[in-house]
């Protein structure tokens, strides 16, 4: 019994181990790789100047631009509204109530046109990433600053509303 154990054991083990064999091609070699022969000087080099933004790219950010300082403003009129009613909103369910209720809708609508801006900057910004255009660095850049500038925006939209339903009892 002891010896078929052993047997048993001797023979796992040949095929265990015959698993972790390899053959010279899976072994890497030891000659220098490519990125052993950059020079280190020439790695930390100043990136080359960017090409200066395109007039096309300009016009497309500055349209949108306008679209989510519009956007900011007609969000901010109508939140200005909607605190207006809800200081002089009565109990829930009341006309005055129901009054505060549209505003505050009007004001979450409002925030959809920055919704829609953000989303042709972030389409623009795709386009501009697959372009081999030279210019679309600078483009890039410039949408990338924007599109900060609107989520800042978005954000701060989103806690006005929150902060204006919160103070409209709920029924």
């Amino acid at each position: 019994m002891i010896r078929r154990g052993a047997s048993l054991f001797v023979s796992l083990l040949a095929i265990v181990l015959g698993g972790c064999a390899q053959t010279n091609a899976d072994i890497p070699s030891l000659s220098r790789r490519p990125i052993e022969g950059i020079d280190k000087a020439e790695a930390d080099a100043p990136p080359a100047p960017q090409a200066p933004a395109s007039n096309a790219g300009a016009a497309r950010l500055a349209a949108i631009d306008a679209r989510i300082r519009a956007a900011d403003e007609t969000f901010r009129a109508a939140a200005a509204a909607a605190r207006k009613q809800i200081g002089a909103a009565g109990p829930a369910g009341s006309e005055s109530w129901v009054a505060a209720q549209e505003a505050l809708s009007t004001a979450a609508a409002a925030q959809a046109d920055m919704t829609s801006a953000i989303s042709d900057l972030d389409a623009f910004s795709r386009e501009l990433v697959v372009s081999a255009d030279p210019s679309a660095g600078a483009d890039l850049v410039a949408a990338s600053t924007l599109t900060a500038r609107a989520v800042e925006l978005q954000s701060d939209q989103a806690k006005i509303s929150a902060e204006l339903g919160g103070k409209l009892a709920a029924p």
